[in-house]
């Protein structure tokens, strides 16, 4: 049985060293990919981030740029949603499947970037295990920039790659436009560009002959010319992005302060996905024993790998290190804590590649014993699937809520429980604004969903920036309540508390009858966070 497993392995193997294998081998990785994500892409909810996305993508390229000058991130991937919802239309489905494009190509560009170090036998297999990564799962199938970001500066590696071989000037010039091209989607790609530039220091260290000579190369007129591009093409946004960091730490964040937890927590998320209170009993003993085997192996194939290997090995590991450090240096006073996964998913794929291809790697140098390979490896994909089987459980459930009764998002099923209760064309009023932006893509000609003008004109409404394009668009907009209400004798009024929906919204001089209730139960605890009352006009 062994001999014939020994046989099967090299046959495989030697397939995959062919142009043909390779195909096959990537169209194995995404396909596992498509699955994990397109099974589950329209199961759950928009949320609130999401749902910003989406509407932002309504609105003019111009109007995306004034509205994102005053919240928190760059507008890039906004323009690119908006294309994308252009051509695809604007259900769940098409707006998520703009992430599930960018998560694709990145399994591609890891690829390619693991070839330039590694055979395909060893890349190959990586790229297969990365594919069912929980976050590239989890990001995968959400309407935001982080599969874009992870796309960006995976490209960004290949051509700093190129620059560091071969010195050419249109290579500078596509880094300085990708290192842009990041900037512009998500401030924390800076993170991932630093850990090029330390990297860069690593790779040409050895090489010095004369520490004046080293310092001319790695601070080369091209390399820094690059930097100087990049930072010209971002200039015209740079004074929004100065406008909104300083907000950030006027207002405070949300993410909590750094300590132990963050790192224990980031682990846990990025194998498990869960919070580290929330891994106990046999994740934690499978994450240790995981753990341990992995370096093991590390220490191991060190020692057994070609030159070009341990290159590539230690531009994995600088990438899977470099990024997490410095964002933890940004997050200590007097900065506001940015430490979050979310904020490092480019880093966290390199992370993933780190792990998978230790145990493929020490296969690959046939050192012995085996199945200390075979079992870290198989411990590696065990903690995915968990983290997988998680992932589709807890798709839009907020960690980071302190609202503890229930943190999935659940506006889609709120709407389609109104549907079922209600066949009537009876229209739907969502009293807070930041549940309407969950749910207004779910509006219909059968249930229209509104919002009032008077709520994004409150004191709160109006210092909170994300509300800016409800106040310019009308389209859902109740201008004059008892105009609505002479015209419509029935509301479903939508709330996200138990506070009374009349004494929520709808000022006005009509009397109204409760009628029923309706809400949608979080699907783990039971509890309806998210419901909907239905008035009537006396």
């Amino acid at each position: 049985m062994v001999q014939r497993v020994k046989k099967w392995g090299c046959a495989l193997g030697a397939f995959a060293t062919t142009r043909r294998g390779q195909v096959a081998g990537l169209v194995v990785a995404i396909s596992i990919f498509l699955g994990l994500t397109l099974s589950r892409i329209t199961a759950n909810s928009i949320w609130f981030d999401e749902g910003y996305s989406l509407l932002l993508s309504q609105h003019s390229f111009g109007d995306i740029f004034n509205y994102t000058a005053v919240d928190v991130h760059p507008p890039l991937y906004y323009w690119v949603l908006k294309l994308w919802s252009m051509l695809f239309g604007t259900s769940d489905l098409a707006y998520r499947s703009l992430s599930v494009f960018f998560g694709g190509t990145s399994l591609i560009l890891l690829y390619l970037l693991l070839r330039k170090f590694f055979t395909a036998k060893i890349s190959l297999p990586t790229i297969i295990i990365v594919a069912m990564s929980p976050l590239l799962v989890r990001y995968g199938t959400e309407a935001r920039m982080y599969t874009m970001v992870i796309a960006i500066c995976l490209a960004g590696t290949l051509v700093f790659l190129n620059i560091l071989k071969k010195n050419r000037l249109r290579d500078y010039i596509l880094y300085a436009l990708l290192v842009t091209a990041g900037m512009w989607t998500h401030y924390f790609t800076l993170v991932y560009w630093l850990g090029l530039w330390v990297f860069r220091l690593f790779y040409l260290l050895p090489e010095r002959q004369s520490w004046g000579g080293f310092i001319r190369q790695y601070l080369s007129v091209k390399w820094i010319l690059a930097h100087v591009l990049a930072i010209l093409i971002f200039l015209p946004w740079a004074p929004h992005a100065i406008s909104q960091f300083k907000n950030v730490s006027d207002y405070g964040f949300w993410i909590p302060e750094l300590s132990l937890s963050s790192f224990t927590n980031l682990f846990s998320m990025t194998f498990f996905y869960l919070s580290d209170a929330m891994t106990k009993g046999y994740k934690t003993l499978l994450a240790v024993v995981a753990l341990a085997f992995i370096i093991y192996l590390q220490i191991k194939i060190w020692g057994q790998a070609t030159s070009k290997q341990r290159t590539g090995l230690k531009l994995l590991m600088t990438l899977a290190l470099t990024p997490v450090f410095i964002l933890a240096c940004l997050s200590l006073p007097p900065f506001r804590s940015v430490f979050h996964q979310r904020y490092l998913m480019p880093t966290l794929v390199i992370t993933y590649a780190v792990f998978a291809i230790t145990p493929i790697l020490y296969l690959a140098q046939r050192q012995k014993p085996v199945w200390i390979a075979i079992v870290g490896g198989g411990l590696l994909v065990a903690m995915l699937l968990l983290g997988d089987k998680s992932v589709y459980r807890n798709t839009n459930y907020n960690f980071d809520d302190v609202y503890t009764n229930n943190k999935h998002r659940m506006a889609k099923e709120l709407v389609g429980e109104i549907h079922r209760q209600d066949p009537g064309k009876t229209p739907v009023v969502f009293c807070d604004l930041f549940i309407y932006i969950e749910a207004f893509n779910y509006s219909d000609k059968d249930h229209p969903i509104y919002y009032e003008k008077a709520a994004v004109n409150t004191k709160e409404a109006l210092i909170t920036p994300v509300f800016n394009p409800l106040r310019d668009d009308k389209s859902h907009q109740i201008l004059d309540t008892d105009k609505f209400l002479a015209k419509n004798q029935e509301v479903w009024l939508a709330t996200a508390s138990d506070t009374d929906d009349v004494d929520m919204c709808l000022t006005t001089k009509y009397s109204l009858e409760k009628v029923r209730t309706v809400g949608a139960p979080d699907s783990t605890t039971g509890f309806k966070r998210y419901s909907a009352t239905l008035y009537r006009l006396k």
